[in-house]
């Protein structure tokens, strides 16, 4: 497979695609419940009404099988849950929001929300802040760096919830290179 991530639409959903390591590829699906109840509730069934809506993924999808140890299921991801930085203590990553997957590489957004963190929990454990300094400038920060990300993000994710909107978003990418440039770089924090 190519070193890169492809992404397939289907009625209720999409999935991404890329490489890891020794000829094995990440698989990763977000898909509506409907959707998953029609293909069965199971992971077999799903990529079969997948490979059946889009040709693109069945052809990507030749040829290979799924690793049944590395199978995983989440229910109920809210991506529009509120952002909430601070909530007694400083958050970071995704237990701060959930962090819609088309915003890219979630542990990276975790890892910049620990480099904003740690100098500010420095400065409160020397005594050269407050608490409520250190949350008021975390949140602050937080904020700056990440709602721009996520409000696009999110975006994406409900136009890729309306079929003929994810086709024209997609269609429009291939058209206008330097728009799905901008929406990656947007959407990733550069």
């Amino acid at each position: 497979m190519p070193d890169r991530v492809e992404l397939f639409l289907f009625a209720g959903g999409y999935v991404g695609v890329n490489p890891v390591e020794t000829g094995v590829a990440n698989v990763c699906l977000l898909v509506n419940y409907a959707q998953f109840a029609r293909a069965g509730r199971t992971l077999p069934g799903m990529f079969a009404a997948m490979a059946a809506q889009n040709a693109a993924f069945a052809h990507r999808m030749q040829g290979t099988h799924l690793l049944a140890e590395t199978l995983c299921t989440v229910a109920a991801v809210d991506t529009n849950r509120p952002a909430a930085p601070w909530v007694e203590m400083a958050c970071l990553g995704d237990t701060a929001t959930m962090i819609p997957p088309l915003c890219g590489d979630g542990m990276a957004m975790a890892l910049r929300s620990a480099e904003l963190c740690a100098p500010l929990a420095h400065d409160y454990l020397r005594g050269a802040c407050s608490l409520s300094a250190w949350r008021d400038r975390y949140c602050e920060c937080w904020q700056a760096e990440f709602t721009g990300r996520l409000r696009l993000g999110r975006a994406l994710q409900r136009l890729l919830n309306h079929p003929p909107l994810a086709d024209a978003l997609v269609a429009s990418g291939r058209f206008v290179p330097r728009l799905a440039d901008y929406v990656v770089r947007t959407t990733r924090g550069a």
